[in-house]
């Protein structure tokens, strides 16, 4: 039987550490290259995308044109993604270009939303926010998807944007999307 020295134990441990460091780098290159490259160029094609960049642990950052159709842009990347990845996106944000107005607004509309999702009351939330943006002197878009409200608030010929994605289903945490 053959003696296990100290050497031959230091001398396994750093072939381990550099074979985990080469397959770790392997599959950073993998990622990038086969899986991440592909999807950001596929996720920039969408209409009304300008830029996008997939981060660790699948997290997509959107940049949008100032009047893309926020419903349709962020539903053709979640599909994208899902795609791709084989989930969805832990986490999309989207590029935000407030003003001091949409962003006071936007909290306002938080618990519009909120309500009109927990009572479902749809027709009402969006009037509401219509009139609230209205009076604030902005342009609002509300659209209802099948698992998220979109909401897009705009100023100033769209220079100043604010993005709100909130989901439907109870089970998606109730919380507010923006970046």
């Amino acid at each position: 039987m053959m003696k296990v020295t100290f050497k031959h134990a230091l001398l396994a441990l750093v072939v381990f550490i550099i074979t985990l460091g080469v397959l770790k780098g392997a599959q950073k290159v993998y990622m990038s290259s086969v899986v991440r490259t592909p999807l950001i160029r596929t996720m920039e094609r969408i209409p009304g995308v300008q830029r996008v960049a997939v981060g660790p642990n699948d997290t997509v950052s959107l940049v949008l044109a100032p009047h893309a159709n926020l419903m349709a842009s962020y539903q053709a990347v979640v599909a994208d993604a899902a795609g791709s990845l084989g989930q969805t996106p832990s986490n999309i944000a989207i590029a935000q270009h407030p003003n001091r107005i949409l962003s006071g607004l936007a909290n306002q509309l938080q618990f519009v939303v909120a309500q009109g999702i927990a009572t479902g009351q749809y027709v009402n939330m969006e009037q509401s926010i219509l009139t609230m943006a209205n009076h604030a002197h902005v342009l609002a878009t509300v659209q209802l998807g099948t698992q998220h409200v979109y909401v897009t608030l705009s100023a100033n010929g769209g220079i100043y944007r604010l993005y709100l994605v909130m989901p439907i289903s109870r089970s998606a945490g109730g919380g507010v999307s923006h970046a």
